[in-house]
């Protein structure tokens, strides 16, 4: 009877410490094997959704996985509308329908990699408006638009995860424009000059290939990605070259917030003519929402000729995009 116990009592040990080591063996798989996913491979999945998910606005490095949410703003009405003799249009708007992004990844050495990134976007405008006979309308004009973005992560240590090892360094400033159906810009943006008018810092961005203007983020020493407060009253002044002299339609897009989508349409300052076209200024000054969310969010300014929503041939669209960084702290 002594002797059945004590091996019902080894059997039970036994198994335990099977059981245990079983158990073990999977935790350090867990944590050491680093599967197959390489470095590269894990950066590609930092652009597309971010670090925590995605998440985690309070992290610079969830900046780019928003570009494409942030610009699907579908047909919506534009805040305070336009200064300009034309009453027919209601609303208009992005509806993306299909991104490919293509993503080029080169060293620098061992501590940095840099990632230029192509997002060839599909989809069409939305238009909404009234004809002369007093009807309402509704035009779709499908686009294809490609816009690129530099940036650029830096190791901070050696893991066999990939998620360990590397961090958004620096992000460029987003530059798009429509490839379809006009190719050719009529419309091109030169500078843009942001001025927070609360805290009398000035920003300027200059183009017309915006991915030159480059954000060095503050986990590694840099000022980060422009900061606004609640109710700062801002000034943006954009500098435009037009082959034509049409009063053309220049935006502030707003990040998705929980007020949803907004724009707000800027007022032509100066349209006068040059060598190759018309040099045009547009301005607006506007403020910070009192209940924009806190963190990080992207915004872009678009500039899209005139005929390109008050013309219903739908091969008439051209645009052109900077999207902008930024974050709200208080």
């Amino acid at each position: 009877m002594k002797n059945l116990k004590l091996k019902s009592t080894l059997l039970f040990l036994l198994t335990a410490v099977a059981f245990t080591l079983y158990i073990t063996g999977c935790n350090q798989n867990s944590i050491t094997n680093p599967g197959s996913q390489s470095d590269d491979e894990y950066l590609q999945s930092v652009v597309q959704a971010g670090y925590n998910g995605g998440n985690d606005r309070t992290v610079e490095d969830n900046l780019i996985s928003n570009t494409i949410n942030d610009m699907d703003t579908g047909a919506v009405g534009d805040d305070g509308g336009y200064n300009i003799p034309i009453a027919h249009l209601i609303r208009w708007g992005r509806h993306i329908t299909d991104v490919n992004v293509n993503l080029s990844i080169s060293n620098q050495g061992d501590t940095m990699k840099n990632v230029a990134v192509t997002r060839t976007i599909t989809g069409f405008y939305r238009i909404i408006g009234i004809d002369q006979t007093g009807h309402q309308i509704e035009i779709d004009k499908p686009y294809v638009e490609v816009t690129n973005r530099n940036v650029s992560f830096k190791r901070v240590a050696k893991n066999v995860q990939p998620r360990f090892n590397w961090r958004v360094y620096s992000v460029s400033v987003l530059n798009g424009k429509t490839t379809s159906p006009t190719p050719v810009n009529t419309v091109t943006m030169n500078s843009i000059v942001i001025t927070d008018i609360s805290s009398g810092q000035t920003i300027t961005l200059n183009g017309p290939d915006f991915t030159q203007n480059v954000f060095y983020t503050k986990l590694f020493g840099g000022a980060g990605v422009p900061k606004f407060d609640r109710g700062d009253q801002i000034k943006i002044d954009v500098y435009v070259t037009s082959t034509t002299s049409d009063t053309n339609i220049i935006d502030w897009h707003w990040a998705r917030n929980t007020f949803g989508f907004h724009r707000i349409p800027f007022m032509i300052k100066s349209n006068v003519p040059g060598v190759g076209g018309y040099s045009q200024v547009y301005e607006r000054t506007f403020n910070i929402y009192n209940y924009h969310l806190l963190g990080q969010y992207n915004t872009y300014i678009s500039a899209n000729t005139k005929e390109s929503l008050w013309d219903d041939d739908p091969a008439k669209f051209n645009s052109v995009e900077a999207g902008i960084p930024y974050r709200v702290t208080r």
